[in-house]
């Protein structure tokens, strides 16, 4: 078991680089050729997924899905950490 991913405010993340993604018509999936493995993201977690470009930081993302969604930053934080986690969890996204 991996141990549990630390996200501070100024934690960064990026995309693993072998990774396959496509939009489909009706959701996203992320293929992960060494496991041949499909992950099909949810809407809020599309939207971490796409900030993790190394540049972004963790409350940068927590603020922009807060503005988005139209919630305090306190309660979005939780989401964001949650969704960063499972994307670290699945081999989809590293800290950088």
């Amino acid at each position: 078991m991996k141990p549990r991913l630390s996200i501070r405010p100024t934690s960064r993340f990026e995309r693993e680089p072998h990774l396959h993604e496509r939009e489909l018509v009706d959701g996203f999936v992320v293929y992960d050729p060494s496991e041949k493995k499909a992950h099909v993201l949810s809407e809020s977690t599309l939207f971490v997924w796409r900030r993790c470009e190394g540049r972004t930081t963790a409350a940068e993302i927590v603020a922009e899905a807060a503005g988005a969604a139209g919630i305090s930053v306190p309660q979005c934080a939780e989401d964001v950490h949650r969704a960063l986690r499972e994307l670290h969890d699945q081999g989809l996204i590293r800290a950088v």
